[in-house]
């Protein structure tokens, strides 16, 4: 009797450290898939047009290719090119052809039509950054490159093949092998090509492009330097008895040089007479129609030198303030008689429309910064996310409806607003549609369909800020935190939907406003968190039916984080930001996770995190008796939290270069889990879940069997 009860008290103990051990094992779970959105770069590379649209690439790697709207000059559609940065393009047909830098470099197609990515062609070796090209009007494309030697790469866009390629190396001089080419240009009417070096005083390489041989080279005057810009005049325009080429360097002032064609030498400088002082200009722009040509300034004071190219003669200097940004690329578009200058911009990345008849009529949008992805809505059924950005120094908001089987964002949709904050965002299933809400000074919803993808707006309340809301589904009633800008004074609107009408209004105490919500739908009750004028944050119980306050329950002076509702347990859970500097003058960050019961009303526990400076402020989802909560930090982690046991059970590193969560989202139809990040640029991240929780409880089911197998047996 005494050896049996030994042996199952042996087997016991064995048991329970078999579990302790499987319990307090660490899993990783592994990122399945992540994807970067755009971040706003130090510029624009590229712009062209195409039908109703504007097109530009920013300079950050990846690459993404942006789609303006002429009409409202808005953001359409952002496509990710998966490439180095592009330096160079040509539209033929319906489609563009992009010029990258690497070693190789590489020509990318994109088709204009759909917006989608097509062939992406390889360069040989030495073939490397593909600078500037030039198009012969039919189907063939020049691109030079600032390999050394520098190349001329001839491609036919017809087929999108690689013809042929020559080296651009000085024969009438020593060669010189670190020559690269900064820009080019064509003589369509004679069929020469003509190239820069990079060389002081540059070298005009001029390329004959019948039997594609180099066949004569001009060197400038010692001043000349980085010839970048090209302007061919040849002998159909009815200007002069000679063809006539500008090119403009990088030097500061600016420089306009004529060079002479027909015996292919330098004609001298236009004068430019202006008290202002433009500097280095990198491109050139031609109106065929007018013969003006226009000269970015890419340096200093916002500036386009614009000469009238058929006669040589100065007009005038264009001048922007001067945080308008520096002008990178730009098109010429002609709408209803206007000549406008579609402009990429550097300091800050941004696109502009410039009508270059009247200077003072401009607009101007930067580019998207996808730094902070405020919120995760997952339609279950179509597995499509809707993913908000705050774009806060833009005058728009951005919304990617996101694939979630495929993985890709399917497209990107833009709120134009004054006061484009997106606060929040529900999905209501019944109208087919995405709520947003934003305002800081007016509450505004805008609805997405989720039919066709069109894009309502509705004005709720002006004067007034959404803070935080919850979503009855069920009772298609919507119940928004708002705050006052007139007073700072705070209420809870009970909002209808589809239609957005005010029924009721809950006042909170002068001085309190509620920063975080949840819903319990089986009680109809709304719990609000929010600090009152001294600063201690309470709990705020309130029945939606009447919206009227039950009862409140005061907490502490820190910052509430973020709060989960856990209707199993019937237990909210919230976390606190507690900054604390030491006596060298350090600071670290503790995060405790505090436990209220809601059945008694108090809290009765909290827990602290094994580490400091892990910050929470996120709620990813609760699942399987398991909550998780994304970190806020430079290395990504998710917190698993147990709800039965109100412990930690793990912390599990995502295996990524992710940092910083500021959103995420379970999709439980599938059991992956979503995490949308604060970093630049901001990442998209997919883990499954599932198949770990079904790995665990088959574990546990068989060390029970084990258990009693020993104790009995």
């Amino acid at each position: 009797m005494k050896k049996t009860i030994k042996n199952n008290f042996f087997a016991i103990i064995i048991s329970i450290t078999i579990l302790f051990i499987l319990h307090s094992t660490k899993e990783t779970f592994q990122e399945e898939k992540s994807i970067s959105f755009p971040s706003r770069s130090d510029g624009v590379s590229e712009v062209f047009l195409y039908e109703n649209y504007f097109f530009m690439t920013t300079n950050a790697t990846p690459v993404h290719l942006f789609r303006f709207s002429k009409d409202n000059f808005g953001v359409a559609d952002i496509l990710n090119l998966e490439s180095n940065e592009v330096w160079s393009s040509v539209v033929y047909k319906d489609e563009v052809y992009l010029g990258t830098d690497g070693e190789p470099g590489h020509i990318i197609q994109v088709n204009l039509t759909t917006f989608k990515k097509g062939i992406d062609l390889k360069m040989e070796e030495n073939e490397n950054y593909l600078d500037s090209v030039a198009f012969d009007g039919n189907h063939t494309a020049y691109f030079t490159t600032i390999s050394s030697p520098a190349n001329v790469i001839k491609v036919d866009l017809e087929t999108f093949t690689r013809v042929n390629a020559i080296q651009l190396k000085n024969y009438s001089l020593d060669p010189v092998d670190s020559e690269s080419s900064y820009g080019c240009g064509i003589d369509t009417v004679n069929n020469f090509l003509y190239a820069s070096s990079d060389n002081e005083p540059t070298r005009i390489w001029k390329v004959d492009l019948e039997n594609f041989q180099l066949v004569d080279t001009l060197e400038l005057e010692a001043n000349d330097i980085y010839v970048d810009g090209f302007i061919i005049l040849d002998k159909k325009e009815p200007i002069m008895n000679h063809s006539l080429m500008y090119v403009s360097t990088w030097t500061s002032p600016m420089e306009i040089i004529m060079i002479n064609l027909t015996d292919f030498s330098r004609i001298g400088l236009v004068p430019i007479y202006s008290d202002l002082v433009p500097q280095q200009s990198w491109r050139v722009f031609f109106d065929n129609e007018t013969y003006k040509a226009y000269f970015p300034s890419n340096g200093g004071i916002p500036l386009i030198v614009v000469i009238q190219a058929n006669t040589s003669k100065y007009i005038e200097t264009l001048q922007y303030p001067d945080n308008f940004g520096i002008i990178q690329s730009m098109k010429l578009g002609n709408d209803d008689n206007t000549t406008y200058g579609y402009a990429g911009l550097w300091g800050p990345a941004g696109a502009a429309r410039l009508n270059l008849d009247n200077q003072s009529d401009y607009n101007r949008t930067l580019v998207p910064d996808f730094n902070v992805t405020i919120d995760i809505v997952i339609d279950e059924e179509t597995h499509i996310a809707y993913i908000t950005f705050d774009v806060s120094d833009a005058n728009y908001s951005l919304i990617a409806n996101f694939d979630l089987n495929e993985f890709s964002i399917k497209r990107y949709q833009q709120i134009q607003n004054d006061d484009p904050s997106i606060t929040s965002a529900h999905l209501d299933k019944d109208n087919n549609s995405t709520y947003f809400l934003l305002g800081s000074y007016n509450f505004q919803v805008y609805i997405l369909s989720l039919i066709d993808d069109s894009i309502n707006h509705t004005e709720i309340l002006p004067n007034s800020s959404p803070i935080t809301s919850i979503f009855d589904e069920t009772n298609h009633l919507l119940y928004s935190a708002i705050q006052f800008t007139v007073n700072n004074s705070c209420s809870i609107l009970k909002i209808t939907t589809p239609d957005f009408g005010i029924i009721d209004k809950f006042d909170f105490d002068a001085g309190t406003c509620a920063t975080k919500s949840v819903f319990d739908k089986d009680r109809n009750i709304g719990y609000f968190i929010g600090a009152d004028s001294s600063g201690k944050y309470n709990l705020f119980q309130i029945d939606l039916t009447d919206l009227s306050l039950i009862r409140s329950l005061e907490l502490h002076e820190y910052e509430v984080t973020t709060m989960v509702f856990d209707s199993l347990h019937n237990s909210i859970y919230f976390v606190e930001y507690i900054p604390t500097r030491t006596e060298y003058e350090k600071y670290f960050e503790t995060c405790p996770l505090y436990i209220v019961d809601l059945n008694k009303f108090e809290i009765f526990g909290s827990i602290l995190l094994p580490e400091t400076n892990i910050i929470l402020t996120s709620f990813m989802g609760i699942t399987d008796n398991y909550a998780y909560f994304p970190t806020h930090e430079e290395n990504l982690h998710v917190i698993k939290f147990d709800t039965v046991s109100y412990s930690i059970s793990n912390i599990i590193h995502i295996n990524s270069d992710s940092q910083f969560a500021f959103s995420s989202a379970i999709d439980r139809s599938t059991g992956f889990a979503y995490i949308g990040t604060v970093q630049s640029p901001a990442r998209f991240i997919e883990i499954e879940v599932t198949e770990n929780f079904s790995i665990k409880q088959e574990f546990c089911g068989l060390i029970i069997l084990i258990m009693i197998f020993l104790i009995f047996f």
